[in-house]
């Protein structure tokens, strides 16, 4: 007997979907020094067409609070929040950290796809993107050039030296992602990986042993969908903030061996109130 809580739901779409076209805010010429693992040195140009404004970016580099986040008070009320979801969820060793563009502005060296340098290169991510490739040819035509718009005002195209990497809702920004930049919220646990473990053998053995691995590729990482269908309160909480911030919040989830992982990582956010 199939246990329908395991199957990925494709056709849901979880995340808040709003309109890339969003107007873009001119920010000040003073932005901080940052570069990008390619050693490009950051200009006004992403800040603008991320729309981000200067004094949050400098609020996420200095380690205040994320990218996304109005004000450290919000911050900290989402850590709260999560420390008490995972207390009621019996998950009292748990270390966690997010990383991401939220603190470091561009994506990480190890992203594959490079930031746009012309406007080929903008149309050719776009036609990449599974919802683009659904469109009518009309919407299509639309999403496009509102693109080219997007990436023409921000003054791409008037310069040759750009980023190498995407950065903050610069895939948003372009329409080659359908929603903002989440949230990925890594924890690394031994009680939930005993959990998931107890998780697999039922599920298994509901299924005559057929086997339906609960983990991603990574026999350390457990899928995502399986750990919220075993912990309801975890599920309410992503549920809960990606209402309120208007971006997907994730889970990772992982065994306890991953600790030694995000120790070895300081420049991520490490959460309070959980270890």
């Amino acid at each position: 007997m199939t246990d329908d809580r395991y199957q990925p739901d494709h056709g849901a779409e979880r995340r808040p979907r709003a309109s890339h076209t969003r107007r873009l805010r001119v920010p000040s010429i003073d932005v901080p020094e940052l570069r990008d693992a390619t050693g490009y040195l950051l200009d006004d140009r992403p800040v603008r067409l991320s729309g981000v404004d200067v004094a949050d970016l400098r609020a996420a580099l200095a380690g205040e609070r994320p990218l996304g986040f109005p004000d450290v008070a919000l911050w900290n009320e989402f850590q709260a929040e999560l420390a008490t979801a995972l207390a009621e969820s019996g998950l009292d060793d748990v270390a966690a950290r997010l990383g991401g563009s939220s603190r470091s502005f561009f994506s990480s060296p190890y992203t594959r796809t490079h930031f746009p340098k012309t406007l080929a290169d903008v149309r050719t991510q776009q036609n990449r993107a599974p919802h683009v490739a659904v469109m009518p040819a009309a919407e299509r035509d639309a999403h496009w050039q509102a693109a080219r718009r997007t990436y023409i005002e921000a003054g791409f195209l008037q310069r040759r030296d750009k980023p190498g990497k995407h950065f903050w809702d610069s895939r948003y920004a372009l329409g080659i992602d359908p929603a903002p930049c989440d949230y990925d919220i890594e924890i690394a646990s031994d009680k939930l990986d005993a959990h998931m473990r107890g998780a697999a053998a039922r599920l298994r053995a509901s299924r005559l042993g057929q086997v339906d691995d609960l983990h991603v590729s990574s026999s350390t990482q457990w899928r995502a969908d399986a750990v919220l269908a075993e912990f309801p309160r975890l599920a309410a909480f992503c549920e809960r903030w990606s209402a309120r911030l208007g971006r997907g919040v994730d889970l990772e989830c992982f065994d306890g061996s991953e600790r030694l992982r995000f120790a070895a990582r300081p420049d991520w956010w490490r959460l309070a109130g959980i270890e």
